[in-house]
């Protein structure tokens, strides 16, 4: 009998071969590499050893996820993540015995509804699957459960991001899980795109003059300020700056700070015995938010949106779209919503802060997906519950993640070969610090440059120093939680 799993991996593989082979109409550049990667795709066969959940059969046990996200809700609709996603909780059912219940949630009832849930006792679902600033910030409260030593996870395994699931443990132990079981986790890590054709316009270079920057590593902030020096234009003639005119670039003050910041080398923690300490670099720190500081209000050639997903998602797209604007700043997510703009673009990392950097950064922003388990659960769904997110994590790794960024991400959205070669040199790049993590949980210390941009102001030490006692015992209250 063929499985759900090995009839789906047909698909897929059908599916990449199409987008191959066919004129997908998804405006490829010419000699763009178009052809995603079909060795994940491969159907068990005979002499495949059993995998480790094919003894499992938990006999119908419902299983309930609490999700802000619609990953669990995805319908069969013929679009090529939509169908993975369903395909997958069919998989997960048809394959562990059991029946799962998505439990719908909207963001903003989010921090309400799980206290609210979890303090009165109340076992209302075994899985919480929502946005990592709204439930790390719940974490000194005690209402998730260690995960180190649930049966069946394996973190040690790829499809966990462990460089960033070892980010935000504590000594070996684990509240919050993400990887390729979370779209989202993808979906908002941070990158850059730029306009080719005014880019060109700008600098008299191809685009391949800008990927070469970043392949020789420097596409650093020095270079960037160098290209916008001579971007502005007064497209009206008013004499007046205003969002009307042409830009080197946007900025908001709300999350690209952080991501300038953080992806630019700052830290403000490191583990010492697998504890997190705060270990602020103040000189490094003040430069690059002063630099952070000039290219918000000290360059003509940078228009400043209010902070909001409608600047990040249209207004700015919509800027880089119409070729009034030369770069962008956004996140993999972002690249859905140029994949209809008319001049070529190119995707490329946030800069380092000089090349004495060894590497780039790609900050996943703090709404990204994470999954973890209330102490509600009780000890008899403990094992029903480790299959589940070890299965569902094994599971994407080999079809999900593929299907967004091998095929979607690189193959529909993506115009040349350098794009989809950069892609991965962001992916690989993907980290953050405890401190943003757990921000909302240690007085926001992860988004201090948020801070400091929505005052218009670069002082740093004032504002560090007069917060350092708070971050140190909300740091502390949030290392208690981990039950050490």
């Amino acid at each position: 009998m063929i499985s759900t799993r090995q009839k789906f991996a047909a698909i897929l593989a059908a599916v990449c071969l199409l987008a191959a082979c066919s004129d997908t109409g998804d405006n490829l550049s010419e000699g763009a590499d178009t052809e995603a990667p079909t060795g994940q795709f491969e159907t068990e066969t005979e002499t495949a050893a059993p995998p480790w959940y094919e003894a499992l059969d938990f006999s119908g046990g419902r299983i309930t996820i609490f999700s802000q996200h619609e990953e669990w809700e995805a319908e069969n609709d013929g679009e090529i993540v939509n169908d993975t996603l369903f395909n997958r909780k069919l998989w997960l059912e048809e394959n562990l015995g059991i029946t799962i219940e998505p439990i719908p949630v909207h963001e903003n009832n989010v921090i309400s509804l799980v206290t609210t849930t979890i303090q009165v006792g109340e076992d209302a679902y075994d899985i919480i699957n929502a946005a990592q600033y709204r439930l790390a910030m719940l974490t000194s409260k005690g209402l998730f459960r260690e995960m180190s030593d649930f049966p069946y996870l394996d973190f040690t395994k790829e499809c966990w991001a462990q460089k960033y699931m070892n980010e935000m443990s504590v000594a070996g132990k684990t509240i919050f899980m993400t990887g390729d079981i979370s779209l989202k986790f993808l979906h908002r890590t941070s990158c850059m795109y730029f306009n080719s054709v005014e880019y060109n316009n700008l600098t008299g270079s191809e685009k391949d003059a800008m990927y070469d920057l970043v392949f020789d590593g420097r596409w650093t902030f020095d270079t960037l300020s160098g290209y916008l020096k001579d971007a502005y234009r007064d497209l009206n003639g008013d004499s007046v700056v205003d969002e009307s005119d042409y830009f080197g670039t946007a900025v908001m003050t709300g999350s690209i700070t952080e991501h300038l910041a953080i992806n630019a080398g700052v830290k403000y923690t490191e583990k010492k015995d697998g504890i997190p300490v705060l270990v602020v670099d103040h000189t490094h720190t003040v430069d690059v938010i002063d630099y952070i500081y000039s290219l918000y209000f000290e360059n003509p050639a940078v228009v400043t949106y209010p902070a909001s997903l409608e600047s990040l998602d249209v207004t700015m797209v919509n800027k880089l779209s119409a070729g009034e604007m030369v770069f962008m700043f956004g996140w993999f997510d972002t690249a859905r919503f140029l994949r209809d703009m008319e001049e070529d673009y190119g995707v490329i990392p946030y800069p380092k802060y000089n090349e004495a950097q060894e590497e780039y950064n790609a900050l996943a922003h703090d709404n990204a997906g994470q999954f973890c388990i209330p102490v509600t659960l009780g000890n008899a769904k403990r094992d029903m519950v480790g299959a589940l997110l070890q299965a569902a994590a094994e599971y994407s790794a080999e079809y999900l993640t593929p299907a967004y960024y091998e095929i979607a991400l690189k193959t529909k959205y993506m115009r040349d070969s350098e794009s989809v070669r950069v892609l991965d040199i962001i992916k690989n790049a993907a980290t953050t610090d405890f401190a943003y993590v757990y921000n909302y949980a240690i007085g926001e210390l992860g988004t201090i440059t948020r801070t400091l941009m929505k005052s218009q102001s670069r002082d740093f030490m004032s504002l560090y120093t007069s917060k350092e006692s708070v971050y140190k015992e909300k740091l502390n209250e949030v290392i208690a939680a981990f039950n050490l």
